[in-house]
């Protein structure tokens, strides 16, 4: 039989602080994004608004438009495990929370449609962008029948699988027109659904088990950068690159009892993705 010790020392896990560091950073890259892009709006736009800039001779930006893309996108899911309650032990936890914590990243084809439409002056382009992506993303990890290293004997398995077909976004555009070419900014919200599930199961004291099954939408963020260039009779090309980033998807914290034991599975799962697109678009 397995013997559990309880203790708050021996319950206490780094995951936690590790999660909170790691979103701060990202908080901070944000503002940062954020501040830069209010440098970069400021520096164009007061002239432009102020009439000190004049036409630009190439294409007239100021319209509506459709378009469609293909490429390539990179998908990462991090996943955090953090064991708890008194049935798990500190070397469960040392043995266990890194298998379930793993990051786990695949290449995978992209496809996108896009509208939007643009207000000019001069060579300030102002913009509002809703785009869908297709982008599916699929990652499973199995541990396996693993032997506990706290005793022998004693098996365990861990398993998820995570999923994400498509992201949508909605985003303001800023950019700056020269020759034929529109270079531009662009960050806002993005939203995109997930499938997660988690499973765990033992053969000690009986047998224990625990499951997590969530379907959900995830409202995230994106930014990026990209390029136009006009070709004629309102057609353009595009070259772009898009950023999102999606935190606590499906954070659950499962737990079962087996006698006087209970055993805590704190589960979350962020994604982020970069998506490399070519396209072509139409203005009216």
């Amino acid at each position: 039989m397995k013997i559990r010790v309880v203790s708050r020392l021996l319950m206490l896990s780094p995951a936690p602080v590790y999660c909170f560091y790691r979103q701060e950073f990202t908080a901070m890259r944000v503002y940062a994004a954020f501040a830069a892009l209010c440098v970069f709006i400021f520096h164009f736009s007061v002239p432009a608004l102020a009439g000190e800039t004049s036409t630009p001779a190439g294409p007239d930006w100021n319209k509506p438009y459709v378009g469609i893309a293909i490429g390539a996108g990179y998908g990462e899911a991090d996943h955090t495990l953090g064991l708890g309650g008194s049935y798990f032990n500190i070397q469960d936890r040392a043995q266990l929370d890194p298998m379930g914590s793993r990051d786990q990243s695949e290449v995978m084809p992209a496809a996108s449609v896009f509208a939007g439409i643009n207000h000019q002056w001069g060579n300030l382009i102002l913009g509002l962008e809703g785009e869908f992506t297709y982008a599916p993303f699929e990652k499973k990890y199995d541990s396996g029948r693993t032997e506990y290293d706290s005793i022998g004997g004693v098996f365990f398995n861990l398993r998820s699988r995570v999923t994400s077909e498509w992201m949508a976004s909605l985003r303001p555009r800023l950019g700056y027109a020269f020759g034929n070419s529109l270079a531009y900014i662009t960050a806002g919200p993005a939203l995109s659904k997930f499938s997660y599930r988690f499973h765990f199961d033992d053969d000690n004291l009986g047998g224990n088990t625990s499951t997590v099954n969530k379907e959900e939408f995830r409202l995230g963020w994106t930014a990026g950068i990209g390029c136009d260039y006009e070709l004629e009779n309102g057609w353009a090309i595009r070259t772009s690159y898009q950023h999102y980033e999606f935190y606590d998807i499906a954070s659950s914290a499962p737990s079962f009892t087996n006698g006087a034991f209970q055993g805590d599975l704190k589960n979350s799962l962020d994604y982020k993705s970069d998506v490399f697109l070519i396209g072509i678009l139409k203005t009216f």
